[in-house]
Parts: structure tokens; sequence; C-alpha cells
């Protein structure tokens, strides 16, 4: 179940023209970077019996990443902004091997480095959102259990080509949950939970 907000790997397809050939491009460009924010996910199991080998359920979002420059002014690489992903349980039974929840938000980076006279792009900041697992009825098991709302800062560029490098960008965490609410009768058994 993804709702993800990618701007960090941007493919066009261009007709052809004064700006060259015919074709599919894609980045990083010679641009700032877009921001990359996931939406909302959500599973909701209230009765009867449901049984999968994996359940991923992501709201990523990822900054778009940005090229080396030339004027005065380094280029700014996207952020990244998690979304909403929630599986609610309120009744039936649910049997899965391996449950992802996620809104991690991944800022823009990893841009080539600038050669000489060129300046390498600044990385985009990451945000974790909100990410959770509720059960107040029913049972789910989960063999694996990943809850993740992390936010991880983009790389920044080296001076390997004898450009000027830049430093990695900033991860703010968001809300990781895992609920049972107060008087449900829900359970949960897992070998592996990790909430992040």
């Amino acid at each position: 179940v993804d709702t993800v907000g990618d701007a960090s790997t941007p493919t066009f397809f261009y007709a052809g023209g004064e700006f060259g050939p015919p074709g599919n491009y894609s980045g990083p460009f010679a641009a700032n970077g877009g921001t990359g924010t996931g939406g909302a996910s959500a599973l909701s199991l209230g009765g009867g019996t449901l049984t999968i080998p994996t359940v991923s359920m992501n709201a990523n979002g990822s900054g778009g990443i940005s090229g080396t420059s030339a004027g005065l002014a380094p280029l700014r690489s996207g952020d990244g902004f998690g979304g909403t992903a929630s599986f609610t349980v309120t009744g039936g039974t649910g049997t899965i091997t391996g449950l992802t929840i996620s809104a991690d938000g991944f800022g823009g980076g990893g841009s080539p480095a600038g050669g000489s006279g060129e300046l390498g792009a600044l990385a985009g900041n990451g945000f974790g959102s909100n990410a959770s697992l509720t059960i107040s009825g029913g049972t789910l098991q989960a063999t694996t259990l990943t809850i993740d709302a992390s936010g991880t800062g983009g790389d920044g560029t080296d001076d390997a080509s004898g450009g000027n490098a830049t430093d990695g960008g900033d991860g703010t965490g968001g809300t990781a949950r895992l609920v049972s609410t107060a008087g449900g009768n829900g359970k949960l058994t897992s070998n592996s939970v990790s909430v992040l």
C-alpha cells in the first residue's frame, strides 16, 4: 500500500528540439530539487481472516537531487517529508509473515562532486512523520514487524574533482507507535518488533 512522494529520480520524455535529441532524461538536474511528500497509507482489519506473506505500507517522501553549479551560489537538493501510514486492527484474524509500516523522510543528496570552479549541491533534509499500528480487538500474528518514522538527511558532496565539498542534510525523526487501546481485547504475536 504505497503513497510515496518521490522527487529523487524524476524521469521525463523529451520529444527533441533546441535542447537536445529526443529520449528519456533523468536527474540530477541543474536546478533546485523538488520536495517529496508522502501521502496517507491506511489498512484496517475489522473481521474475517487475512493471510498475506508480506505487507508493506509506505508513505515515504524523498527530496529531489540537484547537480553541480557553475554560478555564484550552489543548488539545493529537495527535502523529503514522510506522510501517514497506519494499520488498525479492531477484529478478525490476521497472519502476516513480514509487516512494515513506514512514514520516512529522505533528503535529496549524493549528487556528483563539483569539478574545478563548480559548487556541489547542498543536501536536502529528511523529516519522518507518523507510522502506527493500533490494536483494539481481534488477533494479529506478524512474524516480523517494523514501524518506522525515520528522517534521513541527504548525502553531501565531496571535492574529489577539485570543486567545493558540501555538508550532508539534517534528519529529524517523526512518531512511530505501537498501541494497544485501553479496554481492548486485541492480541499481537510477533517474533521480532522494531519501532524506529
